[in-house]
């Protein structure tokens, strides 16, 4: 497995949207929709309304209170404020309203090839998760329901408490403690509704809510399924399964080895969560955090056995990866997107990657330390010796002055003033920056910041002290 890192986006409110030769997405701070060729990542589109969500169906953008506009920006409708989209069937899409004032939810069907009405305040008596045809499927905490939306009558209602409870260990009290189950979601797939509740998993005949099957699990609360004709994986936390959805059974079940270690980038990794499966080429993929790192790994379908590993480059905890095409797309939760390619080993683009650097130099200006740091980008290499910087200066030296060192960073086209404070932040913020953070002796945190701190808090006091410009640049410097 290679990949190559080709492209960053940052500050994306939630996962983009791929379509086509498109890449949609909403940026965090302003709101607004901005699009761009997944090619050249040039953008195309900018929409300068707040949206705070995007759904894309045949070939338009659709975004809350029933904006609809064209892969190009044009606004083609608009229907009010207080519209949420949910579920479409086709070109006819389902669209809610609340009223605060009686505590209630509607609901409307909306023609977005006509731009009209077809039905308006639905009363619905649950969460809508299907539309198929005239019927509507919803799901409350207990149960999923068939509504035919033309006769506003519920067909039928499957009720799961008939499962009655299941008991769960309190390793607190040291007791088992019975729960009441709960839907967790809903599938429609290869004709059945497949549902996902605390420890089992259900199918249902959409017309009738006859119930087809039943799997239990006695320590797995199952949720995300991910399908492949018929069979299905899941995972959760430790543990794997492959599942026969046509019959209803388990094929595999992984057993939990607490021995078992995998070496990725000279990494031990170990109790692998299997969370956020995605399948792709034939394999299972998912990434994995350990010792303050974000991996991606691939695995064996049929028994969830890992394969192969990378290390990625960002610090903080990611989503599903995104497949299309011969691209990964990777959404960390500071909203980061990274944007990688499949290569060739030892192919030109592979060997590229490989000897990319970080160059630093460190310097005596007049009794202070500059360390200069030239980099094309922002990278996990020069994170790598910015921490070692941090290490040996401010948590091994002995500082007087806080701006007895300072990090010089050369301009270049992918660092600048602002990216460079961003970047930065991010960087001090995560998991293992922040444990350097706390080793930095109290002496030393006086030097940096004048102030007398406590170790508890030490870390993201230190954080927020960076956060501010004016401290920021004492330390932290781009030069042309």
């Amino acid at each position: 497995m290679k990949m190559k890192l080709i492209h960053k986006i940052t500050g994306l409110r939630s996962l983009p949207k791929i379509y086509g030769k498109y890449l949609f997405y909403i940026d965090k701070k302003s709101e607004e929709l901005f699009g761009v060729d997944v090619n050249t990542f040039k953008a195309n589109l900018h929409i300068q309304e707040k949206l705070y969500s995007i759904t894309i169906i045949n070939d338009k953008l659709l975004s809350y209170g029933l904006n609809i506009y064209t892969l190009e920006g044009e606004k083609l409708y608009s229907g009010g404020t207080n519209y949420s989209y949910e579920v479409n069937y086709k070109n006819l899409t389902l669209w809610k309203t609340v009223d605060n004032e009686k505590e209630i939810a509607l609901y409307h069907i909306f023609d977005i090839e006509n731009m009209d009405f077809k039905k308006k305040n639905i009363d619905l008596v649950g969460v809508p998760y299907a539309f198929i045809e005239k019927n509507i499927f919803t799901q409350s905490k207990f149960s999923i329901a068939c509504q035919d939306i033309e006769k506003c009558e519920v067909i039928w209602q499957f009720d799961i408490t008939q499962f009655g409870p299941y008991k769960e260990w309190d390793f607190i009290k040291k007791v088992w403690k019975e729960r009441r189950r709960k839907v967790n979601r809903i599938y429609f797939y290869r004709g059945k509704l497949i549902v996902t509740l605390s420890r089992a998993i259900i199918a249902l005949e959409p017309q009738t809510g006859k119930l087809l099957w039943k799997i239990d699990f006695e320590n797995c609360d199952p949720v995300n399924l991910v399908f492949d004709e018929d069979k299905a994986y899941l995972g959760r936390l430790i543990n794997f399964y492959v599942l026969d959805i046509d019959e209803g059974n388990i094929i595999y079940e992984r057993p939990y080895d607490p021995k078992y270690r995998f070496e990725v980038a000279g990494y031990q990794l170990s109790q692998i969560v299997y969370h956020g499966l995605a399948l792709h080429d034939g394999y299972i993929w998912f990434t994995h955090g350990s010792n303050g790192r974000q991996f991606l790994l691939k695995a064996n379908p049929a028994n969830g056995e890992i394969l192969e590993g990378m290390l990625l480059d960002t610090n903080y905890s990611t989503g599903m990866p995104i497949f299309q095409d011969n691209r990964m797309y990777i959404r960390d939760q500071v909203g980061d997107l990274y944007v990688y390619e499949e290569v060739e080993e030892g192919s030109v683009a592979a060997t590229e990657q490989e000897e990319e650097e970080v160059y630093t130099q460190v310097l005596d200006v007049k009794g202070k330390k500059h360390v200069l740091i030239y980099a094309e980008s922002w990278s996990r290499e020069l994170e790598d010796k910015l921490e070692r910087f941090l290490i040996q200066y401010w948590v091994n030296g002995k500082l007087k002055r806080g701006d007895e060192v300072k990090f010089v960073f050369k301009r270049t086209e992918g660092i600048n003033h602002e990216s460079l404070h961003d970047e930065v932040i991010k960087f001090l913020d995560c998991d293992r920056v922040r444990a350097i953070l706390s080793s930095i002796s109290s002496k030393n945190v006086k030097a940096l910041t004048g102030k007398k701190v406590h170790p508890e808090y030490q870390p993201y006091w230190l954080v927020n002290f960076f956060k501010e410009r004016e401290n920021f640049r004492k330390y932290f410097e781009v030069v042309e």
